[in-house]
Parts: structure tokens; sequence; C-alpha cells
């Protein structure tokens, strides 16, 4: 048997509603009692449900004991929807600290991927700057390169100087001059006209000889 000082709700051992009238309570108490009774009722446990009848009946069949009982199930009732109300708002505060949990650690990967992204972009302008850098030094070596070509262009410009030139006259390389029949130039004395033609003498030399010009 169960204990007898746990709280019941004595309209529910009889199976009526709280709003039910005295008379209603003795007809159900009589039902409950005929309906329990060990010597009509098969159940097993037939002697405890019919204590529990017969406290139902006299805690609701005496006026103060029923207006006791009501006020004791009122604040059960009261008690039960506060309790109820709290476990709800504690549902709500610990699902809600799951979805800040939450927010928080997405915030975090957020964070962590901003972090990253402003790495790659820094490394990525330092690239950009050392390209950048590296393309101005490129072009300043090839303006370097240029100007050196120019200078040596110069200067082979300038080997044939007056000086060669006379020599030209005195027979030395313009001899090749008779030699360039295959080359498209005209039979020409072993003497030198121009500097322009000591030019060509030069370049045929050079190309009779076997030496490259670059």
């Amino acid at each position: 048997m169960d204990n007898n000082n746990e709280w019941r709700d004595w309209y529910d051992i009889l199976r009526i509603p709280a709003s039910a009238s005295t008379a209603n309570i003795h007809k159900a108490y009589r039902k409950a009692v005929s309906d329990e009774h060990p010597d009509t009722s098969d159940h097993p446990n037939a002697h405890e449900r019919t204590i529990l009848v017969n406290m139902a009946g006299n805690a609701l069949r005496d006026t103060k004991a029923k207006a006791q009982f009501d006020r004791e199930r009122a604040e059960r009732h009261r008690q039960t929807q506060l309790d109820s109300k709290v476990q709800a708002l504690e549902w709500e505060l610990q699902a809600e600290r799951r979805h800040r949990k939450q927010a928080e650690e997405q915030a975090k990967r957020y964070k962590s991927g901003l972090k990253q992204v402003n790495h790659l972009r820094e490394s990525a302008e330092i690239r950009a700057d050392e390209a950048e850098g590296a393309l101005l030094q490129a072009e300043q070596y090839e303006e370097n390169l240029e100007k050196e070509f120019d200078k040596l262009k110069q200067y082979a410009d300038n080997l044939f100087t007056e000086s060669e030139r006379r020599k030209c006259k005195r027979y030395t390389h313009c001899k090749v001059c008779p030699e360039s029949y295959s080359y498209g130039f005209p039979a020409l004395p072993y003497t030198c006209y121009s500097s322009e033609h000591c030019h060509a003498c030069f370049a045929l030399y050079c190309k009779l000889s076997g030496v490259s010009l670059d």
C-alpha cells in the first residue's frame, strides 16, 4: 500500500469533479465502496483501495474537512502551475544559454575567418608591392640595358675615326673591296671614298673573316 502521508486528490479517488454537489459526493462514495470492497472486487489491492475510498469519503462528506481540502487542493494547483511556469522559464533560459553559446562559437569562427582573410589580404598586398618593386627594377634594368646598348652602338660607330679612315686610304681593310662581287659591292680601287664606304668595307671584312658583329 502507498504511504498514507502522501497527498491525494480525493475527487480523483471517487471519480467526480471538484464541483460535485454533496448528494453526488455521497452517491459516488457509496458506489466506490461497493466497487472496491474486497467482497465484491477481484482486484489484488482491493483492501487498500477501499481504505482510500473511505478516506476520500470522510474528507469530502464532512463540510469543514472538504473546505480545508479544497483550499489545500487550490493551493497545490496554484503551486503546480507556478512550478510549471518556473520549469518552462528554466527550459527557456537553458535554450537561451545554448543559443548564446552557439552564437559565441559562431562569432569566434567568423572572427577567426576574418582574421585569416585580413592576413591573406595583407600577404597579397605585400606580394603585390614586391611584384611592383620587381617590375620597377626590371624596367630600370631594361632602361639601363638600352642605355648601355646605345653606348655600345655609339662606341661601335665611333670605331671608324678619322685615323681609321686615313688607314683605309693607306691600303688597309679596304683591300677586300675587289673581292666583294658575290656580296653585291662593285669593284673599287684600293681607296676609301667616304665614311659609309669604310663601314661597308669593315662589315664585309668581318663577314669574310668569320667575325660576328653581334
